[in-house]
């Protein structure tokens, strides 16, 4: 009896043991899987976010992955009213760019959590004033995107971070004294987004609609910018005209 007994407890002990092995191989699985294939992860963020989706990609070239961030505007400028709500109006060269981290507390579900806003600070070299006084020859424009604290590119698909050597076009307001995200307080611009923002080339100036990539990084941008302008007054008459042409489009 009692040998029957002893017998029962390590058929017992055995089957635990095979259980245990068996998630733990599962689960070895499901690790590798994650590490060697792109994967996506949806996560839903307060305030005017609608939502980030992480790509997490392999390889050790950067970025380590992207972020996409999908932005609820309260309010869609056509092209004069973007130019007149603009405190300054500049063709500028983009010759350096910061990129900064912000950590900041928001409420979540009942709880305070701290959220990551990586922000691009660009080193814009003025060319030519078409509106306002700029308070330097060289100003700093505010961007939000760019790179995070883990290397990974944060993308509003249809404001993308603006890169260094690029010829602009931009509609800015300030400089910012203060308020959220502001790093250079007096001295730092932030451009309209999609509405303010339009690409020299050649002497041609686009907009949004026409020079952004068909994607970056795997992201679609075009056409995201395509439904976001194609309904406003002016931005499909910006694909390649001069800047003469620009200047009267905004002003007339």
């Amino acid at each position: 009896m009692r040998t029957r007994l002893l017998t029962n407890r390590s058929l017992s002990l055995i089957a635990l043991f095979l259980s245990v092995l068996i998630v733990l191989l599962s689960t070895m699985r499901i690790n590798t899987s994650i590490h060697n294939t792109t994967w996506l992860e949806v996560e839903q963020l307060p305030a005017t976010r609608l939502g980030e989706i992480l790509m997490h990609t392999t390889g050790s070239s950067p970025p380590r992955g992207v972020a996409l961030v999908m932005v609820s505007y309260t309010r869609m400028y056509s092209l004069r009213e973007a130019y007149e709500a603009a405190d300054l109006v500049i063709l500028g060269k983009i010759i350096y760019t910061e990129h900064y981290t912000w950590n900041i507390k928001r409420p979540y579900m009942g709880k305070a959590l701290t959220f990551e806003e990586p922000y691009s600070y660009h080193r814009v070299k003025v060319i030519e004033v078409f509106k306002g006084n700029p308070i330097s020859d060289i100003i700093i424009v505010a961007q939000f995107g760019g790179l995070d604290s883990k290397g990974r590119l944060v993308i509003v698909p249809e404001d993308p971070p603006m890169e260094e050597g690029e010829l602009v076009i931009l509609f800015l307001k300030g400089p910012r004294e203060k308020g959220d995200f502001v790093k250079y307080p007096g001295k730092e611009y932030c451009h309209m987004s999609v509405f303010g923002r339009f690409k020299v080339i050649d002497g041609k100036v686009y907009s949004a609609m026409y020079f952004l990539p068909e994607e970056k990084n795997g992201i679609s941008c075009r056409s995201i910018a395509e439904r976001l302008l194609k309904g406003l007054e002016g931005y499909r008459e910006v694909n390649g005209i001069t800047i003469e042409e620009f200047l009267k489009l905004i002003r007339s």
